[in-house]
């Protein structure tokens, strides 16, 4: 039987939210495709085979991302599991989750409930995602926001097609979202397990994009005063009091904060749009070139540096609270952990430089 508020089919839920995501999404590239019509006009030997691949290509990714119909997790085996803890999602995080993450939506509505869940007993721990069911009314409202969504769609396709400075400032607010990424997501799909230090511990919810998601053992998220683990640290005895007492540090450092977050803006910001005002102010498309090779030189020195003195007061902060030795020895698991710390010449060019574990113990040998 179907029903809207509750269509199934093998153990399978209808997303509306997905089906919205679709719409909106194929409003903006048939959008984006008919105002180019004028390009495929002049060259059709070569543009419409190409567009048609493209088209094809893309078609299947957003059928990939947005599923129709979304597996529920089942319950099962956790029953011998002593503790356990559960959030809620809000909704601005579903909705960020539902755009940025890299893995298929698992969203069956975007005002139906969605709650993690972590059990743990010892060093093991299970995680579960739960989405609660869509009622009529959820499904409603997800077709009103594709109303509103898709008249949006529509104008942002077509300020893409200008290619001046307001297609670098619709790049720029993505850019602006996607660049806090990796902490935005991490507290996103994060359960509270209790107070640490006097501040609230989220252990992270593991997911395929994990370590490039967050920093494989812990980040502070400075916006909540909260401090992230992943699922290697939970209840690590080597690492789990320095990784805390590491990342409180950094939420105490109020001063690196602030400016690495407000050069990371700015950055993103000279990035997007620089290259269309430089091109028409000086009239050559040279110019354009000049933000890139700036932001490769601020990543591998001023960014370095920050994020160095930056480890140095945190570290500083973890050898007044937990003692140099406890320090030590958790750089020391980390240092010879599975973990590749050095990055490729690829990850230098985007990222710059990190500050590895080895550094952070020259530093700490140097100063206490």
């Amino acid at each position: 039987m179907v029903v809207l508020g509750k269509l199934k089919v093998k153990n399978m839920s209808f997303s509306s939210a997905n089906l919205t995501m679709l719409v909106v999404v194929f409003v903006l590239v048939i959008t984006q495709y008919v105002s180019t019509i004028d390009i495929i006009n002049y060259y059709p030997a070569f543009t419409i085979p190409a567009n048609l691949i493209g088209f094809g290509c893309l078609s299947a990714w957003i059928f990939y991302k947005f599923p129709l119909f979304v597996k529920q997790e089942p319950e099962k085996n956790i029953a011998h599991f002593q503790t356990e803890h559960h959030q809620e999602l809000k909704r601005f995080n579903r909705l960020y989750l539902l755009l940025f993450f890299s893995e298929p939506s698992r969203f069956i509505s975007f005002f139906s409930k969605v709650t993690l869940h972590v059990f743990s007993d010892k060093n093991m721990h299970k995680f579960m995602w739960k989405n609660e069911k869509a009622k009529f009314v959820h499904r409603v409202l997800d077709f009103l926001i594709m109303a509103l969504l898709t008249p949006f769609a529509f104008l942002l396709a077509f300020c893409v097609r200008l290619g001046d400075w307001r297609l670098g400032l619709v790049i720029f607010l993505f850019s602006g979202l996607y660049i806090f990424k990796e902490l935005i997501f991490s507290y996103s799909m994060s359960i509270n397990i209790g107070k640490a230090y006097g501040y609230d511990v989220n252990i992270t919810y593991p997911c395929k994009a994990k370590a490039s998601l967050l920093s494989y053992y812990g980040r502070a998220y400075p916006f909540k005063k909260t401090i992230l683990i992943s699922k290697k640290t939970y209840k690590n005895d080597e690492i789990e009091g320095y990784i805390i007492a590491n990342e409180k540090g950094h939420l105490e450092d109020n001063k690196h904060t602030f400016i690495i977050f407000a050069t990371s803006l700015l950055l993103v910001a000279f990035l997007t749009i620089g290259p269309f005002l430089l091109s028409s102010y000086f009239g050559h498309s040279y110019f354009a070139c000049l933000p890139l090779i700036l932001y490769y030189i601020y990543t591998n020195t001023v960014h370095y540096k920050l994020t160095e003195q930056s480890e140095q007061f945190a570290d500083a902060f973890a050898v007044k609270t937990i003692g140099k030795e406890k320090c030590l020895k958790a750089l020391n698991f980390m240092r010879g952990d599975t973990y590749d710390f050095k990055p490729s010449l690829l990850s230098i060019l985007i990222f710059g430089k990190i500050v590895t574990p080895e550094r952070k113990i020259e530093l700490i040998n140097e100063h206490f």
